[in-house]
């Protein structure tokens, strides 16, 4: 750029001496001034305009007016009258190279094409480019749920950098933080460097979620039920409800007991949960009763026949013998015969009894158990192809009571 002034300075100088040569040049009197604006002006809009005199007036008025800045040349046509010139309007637009909040110097050169003048006349101006002024703004703001600091409308210098931090309340993320409407991601921080423009910062938030899974065996409901979605702090009542003829067993928490409840609250969620309720089927009290030599049965006062064989208890080495099958369907248990050990298995809720034909000790959850230490003589037999077990032995370890009444030779089982 240096070299071009040089040469553009030498042009003119070399013009005007040929000119000087010329009967009536006053080529030593012409030179241009820039008069607006002032040397140092700061421009603070896209245009400015400029106004020039000449020290002799011109004979011609169509000039034009050639401005460098920096590495961007621009010509502009301007008119003179007598000594004034302009005003001319420059256009930042015209000089891309430009930014602002820098100092320029600005070359202006006239040139016109007239036979007695020389072509070119040179001024400097310096001038300060600030569009918009030297301070700007961000505008920040925050949905609920989180802060942004600092926030609402934020000055900054041009040129400063500016940092922001997001921050999301207990309970809560932070959702998209969006810069001049484009989102920034999840960002916990955001700075703006070399600040040259307004700008806007927005961080949104929204709350943390968790879920609870509800979950129940065989015999019952709860609700709600599966997967439940629960904001963070937010409480959830679970009904726990068993069907007919069970009751609650258990209900888990997070895998711990916390008892055969009705209903179950978390209160104030801040992590997921497990909830499981158990059921089992209800205990019913039940009066059996039975006697000597007689083939019917009474289960809570309904009476049935013992089975379809017409088979009657009988006393046999002083013990009361009964097909037992009857009794244990009647407690909610279950009966199995092996006919290969000639065993019997009953199974009643925890309960497990063993029993084989001829033999006097059975097994009770797998414990060799007398049948009756008393009475040696006293094991299960077959009588008339049924199966006939010691009542006394087998009801008692099943949790059931016994009670015999000698006159009537009448068996009552009450359970529980």
């Amino acid at each position: 750029m240096r070299k071009i002034f040089v040469l553009m300075f030498l042009f003119c100088l070399l013009q005007m001496s040929f000119a000087g040569a010329l009967p009536g040049a006053k080529a030593a009197d012409l030179n241009m001034h820039i008069i607006s604006p002032a040397e140092g002006a700061t421009i603070t809009t896209s245009t400015f305009q400029v106004n020039g005199t000449f020290d002799a007036a011109p004979p011609t008025s169509n000039f034009k007016l050639i401005v460098t800045i920096g590495t961007d040349t621009h010509t502009y046509n301007f008119t003179a009258s007598g000594l004034t010139w302009g005003p001319v309007t420059v256009n930042m637009t015209d000089f891309p190279h430009m930014s602002t909040g820098n100092s320029y110097t600005v070359t202006f050169q006239a040139v016109t094409a007239g036979p007695t003048l020389p072509p070119c006349q040179t001024d400097l101006l310096k001038i300060f480019w600030n569009l918009g002024g030297t301070t700007l703004k961000i505008i920040a703001s925050a949905s609920s749920g989180g802060t942004i600091t600092p926030s609402g409308t934020v000055a900054v210098k041009r040129g400063e950098d500016m940092k922001f931090i997001i921050t999301p309340l207990n309970g809560h993320k932070i959702a998209d933080v969006k810069v001049d409407g484009f989102s920034a991601g999840t960002v916990s921080s955001y700075t703006f460097q070399n600040v040259t423009a307004n700008h806007t910062i927005e961080a949104t938030f929204e709350i943390n979620t968790y879920t609870i899974n509800a979950s129940v065996g065989e015999g019952g409901f709860i609700n709600p039920s599966g997967t439940i979605t629960i904001n963070y702090n937010e409480s959830k009542t679970f009904q726990i409800t068993p069907k007919q003829g069970y009751e609650i067993k258990d209900v888990l928490v997070d895998g711990k007991s916390v008892g055969s409840v009705a209903s179950y609250t978390f209160t104030n969620v801040i992590s997921n949960h497990l909830i499981q309720a158990s059921f089992v089927k209800k205990s019913i009290s039940i009066t059996i009763v039975l006697q000597i030599g007689n083939p019917n049965i009474k289960i809570n006062n309904e009476a049935r026949s013992i089975d379809e064989q017409g088979t009657k208890p009988v006393i046999k080495n002083n013990r009361t013998l009964v097909p037992i099958r009857v009794i244990v369907e009647a407690l909610g248990g279950t009966i199995t015969w092996d006919g290969t050990e000639k065993k019997v298995t009953i199974t009643f809720k925890n309960i497990t009894i063993e029993l084989w034909i001829g033999k006097n000790t059975a097994k009770v959850n797998g414990i060799n158990t007398p049948i009756d230490s008393t009475n040696s003589k006293v094991v299960p037999e077959i009588i008339n192809s049924r199966t006939m077990l010691p009542l006394r032995f087998v009801i008692e370890n099943l949790g059931a009571k016994v009670n015999w009444d000698g006159t009537t030779q009448t068996i009552t089982i009450t359970y529980p």
